[in-house]
């Protein structure tokens, strides 16, 4: 287990990186600058294979069952979105919002944040998170910088995250204060080397 000391060093609170600016459901609506073309349903009798892909034929009308997507890095997407819709809303969590510029921001503040603590292009970031802002954020702010994102279900067991820890080799964790306990037991044996802790309530209004 770590001292107090080193519990204290490691409650980074995410959120100081982030803007005061809060949103609630974590919704990402980055269709709007993706281009869209339909493609027609194959159909194969009474029982479809699932190459047949029998899911699309419950698609609301209008809906596309194939998309091209762009040649170009996942983040570039957002900072698409970010210039042609900066007032749109990107992230809907619990009763607040955060507009498309807003997303940007946090994750170029979070992205400048985990470099200085070392990341690069790579490295493992584990994000060990429920469906809020945070876990966006963070995924963004790895990529932005070349690393390799390992999401982790917070509800694992000790035994269950030390083993996903130690496999995927991520040294920086950003984690749910109410996981914190439980990744402060493994820590030592994985090679994490930075936690950042954060609260379902920095994001609340």
């Amino acid at each position: 287990s770590l001292s107090s000391a080193e519990v204290a060093s490691s409650r980074m609170r995410i959120g100081a990186f982030f803007s005061s600016t809060t949103p609630r459901r974590a919704v990402m609506r980055m269709s709007s600058c993706l281009p869209r073309t339909s493609a027609p349903v194959k159909t194969a009798g009474a029982r479809a294979s699932y190459a047949d892909r029998p899911w699309t034929k419950s698609y609301p009308e209008g809906v596309p069952t194939d998309v091209d997507f762009p040649k170009v890095p996942l983040t570039r997407l957002l900072d698409d979105a970010a210039a042609s819709f900066p007032a749109n809303t990107a992230l809907a969590f619990l009763g607040t919002r955060l507009t498309y510029k807003q997303l940007k921001e946090d994750v170029d503040r979070f992205a400048t944040a985990l470099a200085g603590l070392g990341v690069g292009k790579g490295d493992r970031v584990a994000i060990v998170l429920p469906n809020c802002p945070q876990n966006v954020i963070t995924f963004f702010a790895a990529l932005r910088l070349g690393a390799v994102v390992v999401e982790h279900n917070p509800l694992y067991t000790e035994s269950e995250l030390r083993h996903q820890l130690a496999d995927c080799g991520a040294k920086v964790v950003v984690c749910l204060d109410r996981v914190y306990e439980t990744l402060a037991k493994v820590k030592g044996d994985t090679a994490v080397q930075h936690v950042i802790v954060t609260s379902i309530a920095d994001y609340l209004p």
